[in-house]
């Protein structure tokens, strides 16, 4: 069975959400991850099972929020790349805003490497403890927003977590039922909407 559920789509880019422990099985080309002053459960689970994924050198508690860092990987490895972005904030504003941020700025670095589709956590939910129905409401609307500007090359996200209720959590909430797009009927383009959150 694929684990992958299609909820609809924005801007064009169909949205997934994954319930896995092993989202670099997904096909897809880049994994977001989550980084503080050290790597996160998702980064550290990969440095296991991606040999050529490496962070040596990376002053990962230097990466701002707005600016995350990508790590091409060698060929042959499930990705192409993964990119590390931070869930913290350097000025002192709250952790939610520094997940929009991040997710909003790790979606575009992923898209800036040509990859059609992306695997994308709930920052701040592993590590850091931070509730997934907050971290949605807030990454939801971000994803939005990215995905105005990205590439067009950019054609998949897919929400990933190990948290059974993963599927619940991000299209329950009120912010995603406006901001995705339900999939197409047959014989019907899917819509793709832009209504304020």
């Amino acid at each position: 069975m694929d684990p992958v559920r299609v909820i609809g789509s924005l801007h064009g880019v169909e949205v997934a959400v994954a319930v896995t422990d092993a989202p670099w099985e997904l096909g897809v080309d880049v994994l977001v991850v989550s980084v503080g002053s050290r790597l996160g459960d998702l980064g550290l689970a990969l440095a296991q099972q991606v040999k050529s994924f490496r962070v040596d050198g990376v002053d990962l508690a230097g990466i701002p929020a707005d600016r995350p860092r990508g790590r091409a990987l060698d060929p042959g490895e499930p990705l192409r790349h993964v990119v590390l972005a931070s869930p913290h904030s350097a000025t002192g504003e709250g952790v939610l805003s520094a997940v929009a941020v991040a997710t909003r700025a790790g979606v575009l670095a992923a898209a800036r490497t040509g990859a059609a589709s992306v695997a994308l956590p709930l920052p701040a939910t592993g590590a850091l403890g931070a509730p997934h129905e907050a971290v949605a409401a807030v990454a939801v609307p971000a994803l939005r927003d990215a995905l105005r500007s990205a590439p067009r090359s950019l054609r998949r996200v897919v929400f990933v977590g190990r948290q059974p209720d993963l599927l619940a959590v991000i299209t329950t909430r009120t912010a995603v039922r406006r901001a995705v797009a339900r999939p197409a009927r047959r014989g019907r383009r899917p819509r793709t909407t832009s209504r304020a959150v």
